[in-house]
C-alpha cells in the first residue's frame, strides 16, 4: 500500500496507529517521501504531490495507493495527472473528503476504480465496525453491504449503475470540468460536513441544473454533518428526483469514525427491501 497526502498535510502521529493496524492485518504501508510535507492548507507542492503518486503507479510492489487524509488539494492535480500511465498500471485509489475529486477523475478517464472511506486519521481504526469489512472489500472476498441497521428506506425499489460515492461538496466541483460523470447510469452515494443546509440545497440544484441528475437512478444518502450534528435532507431529495428513483437515507457513510467503505466506479445493483447493494467482481481482476 503507497500511503500518500494529495491533499491536506497530515503528521506522522496521527496516522502511526493506523500503519500499524494495516501491518496488524497483513498489509505493508510504505510511505512517498513527501508524505509528511507541509505546505500551508496543502501538504506539498502540486510537483511533489504528482511526484509522489506517479512513482507509487510506476512501483510494480505496490498494489493500491491510499490517501492518508482529505482536507484540500486534491483539485490542483486534475489537469496535471498522467491519466494514460494510470489507466495501464490500474491501481486503485483509497481515501476521502477530498480524495473524492480525484477518484472520480481517475474514473472518468480511465475506468479505473476506487474506495472511498478508511482515512488513515479517522476511521481506519479497530474500533470502527466497519473496518474488516473495509479490508475484505479491498480484498475482493466482500462484495456487497447489507442488513445495515439504522438505515432509512425513503423509496423503495431496485436499481442499476455504476456505484459512485463521494463528498458533494467535491462532486460539485466538478460541474463543467471534463472530470465528471456524463451519459451514464449512476447509483449516487454522497454525504458532507460542515456544509449548512442551504448549501446543500444549493450544491444539489446546482448538479439537477447542470444535468448530473438525470444519470441517477438510486440514490444512498450518508450522513450530512453540521456543527456536530445530523442533518435531515429527505424532503429535499425526494422534492428533486422523481418518484421511481430508490433512495436510502442515513447510511453509516461520512465524516464519522464508524464508517463503510465504498466503491466508486463499479457496477451495482441495489434493492431497498431487503436491502442490498451488490458490485461486480470482475473489477477485483484490476487490483
Amino acid at each position: 500500500m503507497g500511503i500518500v497526502a494529495p491533499a491536506g498535510p497530515v503528521k506522522a502521529e496521527q496516522i502511526q496507529s493506523a500503519l500499524q493496524l494495516l501491518e496488524q492485518n497483513g498489509l505493508q504501508p510504505v510511505l512517498a517521501p513527501h508524505l509528511f510535507d507541509h505546505a500551508g492548507i496543502v501538504a506539498s507542492t502540486v510537483e511533489n504531490r504528482l511526484a509522489d503518486l506517479h512513482a507509487f503507479y510506476a512501483d510494480e510492489q505496490i498494489a493500491a495507493i491510499w490517501a492518508a487524509r482529505g482536507g484540500y488539494g486534491t483539485i490542483q492535480l486534475l489537469d496535471r495527472l498522467d491519466y494514460s500511465f494510470i489507466q495501464k498500471t490500474a491501481k486503485p485509489i483509497i481515501g476521502f473528503s477530498d480524495i473524492t475529486a480525484l477518484q472520480w477523475a481517475v474514473w472518468v478517464q480511465t475506468g479505473v476504480p476506487a474506495f472511498s472511506g478508511l482515512a488513515l486519521t479517522l476511521q481506519a481504526t479497530p474500533e470502527n465496525p466497519y473496518f474488516v469489512a473495509g479490508l475484505e472489500t479491498l480484498q475482493g472476498t466482500r462484495l456487497q453491504i447489507a442488513d445495515v441497521p439504522g438505515i432509512e428506506i425513503v423509496r423503495d425499489g431496485t436499481a442499476t449503475g455504476i456505484l459512485l460515492s463521494g463528498t458533494l461538496a467535491l462532486i460539485t466541483s466538478l460541474v463543467g470540468t471534463p472530470f465528471i460523470p456524463t451519459n451514464q447510469h449512476i447509483i449516487l452515494c454522497i454525504e458532507d460536513v460542515d456544509e449548512p443546509i442551504y448549501r446543500i440545497d444549493r450544491m444539489l440544484h446546482q448538479l439537477k441544473l447542470s444535468g448530473f441528475l438525470t444519470q441517477v437512478r438510486a440514490l444512498l444518502l450518508g450522513q450530512f454533518l453540521w456543527k456536530n450534528r445530523a442533518l435531515t435532507i429527505v424532503q429535499m431529495v425526494k422534492e428533486m428526483f422523481p418518484e421511481d428513483i430508490p433512495i436510502v437515507a442515513n447510511l453509516p457513510y461520512g465524516h464519522i469514525a464508524n464508517s463503510l467503505l465504498m466503491p466508486v466506479g463499479m457496477p451495482a445493483f441495489i434493492q431497498t427491501t431487503p436491502f442490498r447493494l451488490q458490485w461486480d467482481e470482475k473489477y477485483f481482476d484490476l487490483i
